[in-house]
């Protein structure tokens, strides 16, 4: 969702030690990003085009997770790839940071990498001409207009090699016919949100030399803008939720400083029949569970991580459990991002799995002055 407007501070954090940017309160990305294009109502999308790079913006990210099961072991996988284009002036080179994150859900291991690099000498950057979003050796390679996303990523003793095949339009998020995602009242919060919810995937996950072959369902989100958030929101909670049936659900909400929800929370609802419907944060409640929270030993962040999610129009009464406990990318702002079951609080029965996001939970974002 908006992870990249939150990982741009902490590259700002990170690289101001050897030069790049002096501290992060010396370089406001709210004033940069008004020599950039904003995401603004009736933009015309267009595919596969509008699947690789839109430079006239500041911020843009490309985000892969998936559900996968062991095709000759009882083994399961949750896995996060992600691309970030982040543009601090137009016409200068990007900066790219790439997570790769894989949840072995049985052994109970988690093990998060992350890159960052400049567009130079070749190291990182997205090449529509190639159909390639790369940092260094992880990559996609989007091919056959969009239909399959070939996924490559390799670090320490891990390595991800899969095939995602796409048989359904974009699901574009936001008000019907806007294709814009509203996210704070000023002109420039929000940003052009597109996913792909419904990916065949197949492939190969290697751990400490040993090959699991696997498959199972991805989640695509691409997302670009500018300055999206506002001076009050401090984190947000994303779900992304694939029913056994074919439908899914995207909601999020935005949390504020005076611990109210922002009326721009929102989500999409598409059924099993392909019929889309944009949800206000007046159409779903979402709530966690009391009690229910784990604090990180590494961090002391206190994440919920049990969800109810109630959306009344399509008798939907759903309870979010994580698949595994600790998913915390721990990086210079942490957040946790891990793999969830979705299960129907009526019947006590799974109904889908999907991915639960958690940003601001440490406090991090009040900190670095968001």
């Amino acid at each position: 969702m908006n992870k990249l407007l939150f990982l741009i501070f902490s590259l700002i954090i990170l690289l101001a030690p050897i030069g790049l940017f002096s501290s992060a309160k010396e370089y406001n990305i709210k004033s940069k990003s008004a020599e950039f294009s904003v995401a603004k109502p009736n933009y015309q999308f267009s595919f596969p085009k509008d699947h690789f790079a839109h430079d006239n913006y500041a911020l843009e990210w490309w985000y892969y997770t998936g559900n996968l099961k062991s095709r000759q072991a009882n083994r399961e996988f949750g896995y996060e790839l992600t691309f970030f284009k982040i543009s601090f002036k137009p016409l200068a080179k990007p900066i790219y940071i790439a997570h790769f994150a894989l949840s072995d859900l049985k052994n109970n291991e988690f093990k998060h990498f992350s890159k960052i690099n400049r567009d130079v000498l070749h190291m990182a950057g997205v090449e529509a001409k190639k159909n390639l979003i790369w940092n260094k050796n992880w990559s996609v390679h989007i091919k056959n207009n969009g239909k399959n996303h070939i996924l490559k990523a390799e670090s320490g003793d891990i390595a991800l090699n899969l095939n995602l095949e796409n048989s359904q339009t974009p699901l574009i998020h936001g008000v019907p016919g806007e294709n814009i995602n509203r996210k704070g009242n000023c002109s420039s919060c929000a940003s052009h949100y597109y996913s792909l919810t419904n990916l065949k995937t197949e492939g190969q996950i290697t751990i400490n030399s040993e090959v699991y072959n696997v498959s199972g369902k991805s989640w695509m989100d691409h997302e670009f803008g500018s300055n999206q958030l506002q001076n009050n929101q401090v984190g947000w909670d994303w779900f992304s939720l694939q029913f056994n049936d074919g439908s899914a659900l995207m909601l999020y909400q935005l949390r504020e400083k005076n611990n109210k929800i922002s009326s721009f929370s929102n989500g999409t609802y598409i059924s099993r029949e392909g019929k889309i419907k944009h949800l206000t944060q007046k159409d779903f409640f979402l709530k966690p569970k009391n009690n229910a929270n784990w604090q990180s030993p590494k961090t002391k962040a206190n994440y919920p991580l049990i969800w109810e999610i109630i959306v009344p129009e399509f008798d939907l009464a759903l309870k979010i459990i994580p698949k595994m406990i600790n998913q915390e990318v721990v990086e210079q702002v942490n957040y946790w991002e891990g793999a969830i079951s979705v299960i129907d609080r009526l019947k006590g029965k799974k109904v889908g799995q999907g991915y639960l996001e958690l940003t601001g939970y440490d406090g991090n974002l009040d900190k670095i002055g968001i």
